[in-house]
């Protein structure tokens, strides 16, 4: 799959950092463990000398992973002994702007919307529900009876501030008055930024809606995906 294109610059940013002052060989058996490297990869990078070679090895089997890969990573040199590793760590967490990862979320300025407290944990609440164990919830209501807004608001509460749905964070989707076809065009956009093999090419909602569940399996308790809609037209 790959890391995304979001955490590969921060990747990218710090690769001389990494490759000069990374000790990573005492790092493999637990990479392994949390099953960022397998067994193979680990032989291979016990074998390369010297140091800095082995880091770039790793950096370039990194990116190939996925972002819970990186995330455990940065949590694995935030629990070494060493300052200056644990500051390593940090620092690369620090440089991952949350935003970007709410993926087209609609903006909530509280000069504009009024937060119902209520109402919204209760939003928060399920939401937390998902991210523990899985599922869907459904927030329904009249037209601009400010569902988009609480949604949008309970998510950047959970996720900017309370740390759920990481690392992947959220998919926002607006569908409304659409067709079927319509709602093709929009579901393949989303297999595509998520990495979904050969997306471009799928001609069905069936074949492209099997994709995306495939893609997640494992993952559901680390995202959000939400979907904005009204009716979907035959």
């Amino acid at each position: 799959m790959g890391v995304s294109r979001y955490i590969s610059q921060i990747i990218d940013n710090n690769r001389r950092l990494l490759v000069n002052d990374l000790p990573i060989k005492q790092f493999l058996i637990d990479l392994r463990n949390e099953n960022v490297l397998n067994d193979d990869d680990v032989d291979e990078l016990e074998e390369i000398t010297p140091a800095n070679r082995q880091n770039d090895r790793f950096i370039r089997i990194l990116v190939k992973r996925d972002d819970e890969a990186f995330y455990q990573f940065c949590n694995l040199l935030i629990r070494n002994q060493a300052k200056a590793i644990q500051n390593l760590g940090k620092d690369l967490l620090q440089q991952i702007n949350k935003e970007n990862l709410l993926r087209d979320l609609p903006p909530t300025p509280e000069a504009e919307y009024v937060i119902r407290e209520q109402f919204n944990n209760i939003i928060c609440n399920h939401l937390k529900l998902v991210d523990n164990s899985g599922g869907h919830i459904l927030v329904h209501g009249m037209p601009g009876s400010g569902k988009t807004v609480a949604v949008c608001q309970a998510i950047r509460q959970l996720f900017v501030e309370e740390n759920y749905f990481t690392p992947y964070g959220c998919y926002w989707i607006k569908i409304g008055d659409i067709s079927k076809q319509e709602l093709l065009i929009k579901l393949r956009s989303l297999a595509i930024e998520i990495g979904v093999e050969d997306a471009k090419s799928i001609q069905s909602l069936s074949e492209i809606n099997s994709s995306i569940k495939k893609m997640f399996k494992g993952k559901s308790r680390r995202y959000i995906r939400l979907l904005d809609y009204n009716i979907i037209r035959q």
